[in-house]
């Protein structure tokens, strides 16, 4: 018999937006778009639009420059799962009469539940909840150098930042 899930797979924008700041919270510090679409596995373009939307949103900070990147506004800790899904999918106004409709009031009983699950959960959690199983949402930096990286006078590794054009 095949069954139909009640409940939509969680949405692409949402998930890699959650690989991405578990990746910033496991390695504190001013991290470059390309270096965090290398190590979530998201799509460079993909990773410089949610990292401009998380910016927005207040999740992350950034800075230009040679000694730029993006890191995260608050611990971890503090960044609640719930939080991103509000962000990202604002709950709609209930149409009229929603309240008497049986099944608008079961839908919202069963949401109700899953966004107290939500609230429960931070990024941290889910950094901690990885490495227990073995998985690390950042892998090691490419070996090799873009055509846009260049070395600077320090002989460190540099590339432009997003909005620089090269």
């Amino acid at each position: 018999m095949n069954t139909l899930s009640a409940w939509p797979d969680l949405p692409k924008r949402l998930h890699h937006s959650l690989r991405i700041l578990c990746c910033l919270a496991q390695r504190p510090g001013p991290r470059r778009a390309k270096e965090l679409a290398h190590c979530t596995g998201v799509p460079p373009a993909e990773t410089a639009k949610l990292l401009y939307l998380l910016a927005w949103g207040g999740f992350v900070a950034s800075r230009r420059g040679s000694k730029g990147g993006f890191w995260l506004r608050r611990s971890p800790k503090r960044i609640r799962v719930r939080e991103l899904i509000d962000f990202f999918h604002r709950p709609e106004d209930s149409p009229d009469g929603a309240d008497k409709d049986p099944v608008a009031r079961l839908w919202q009983q069963a949401t109700a539940l899953s966004t107290r699950f939500f609230e429960r959960h931070t990024v941290a959690d889910l950094v901690r909840e990885g490495e227990q199983r073995g998985c690390s949402f950042c892998v090691e930096e490419p070996a090799h150098e873009s055509a846009h990286e260049t070395r600077g006078g320090s002989g460190q590794l540099t590339q432009p930042s997003l909005g620089e054009r090269g």
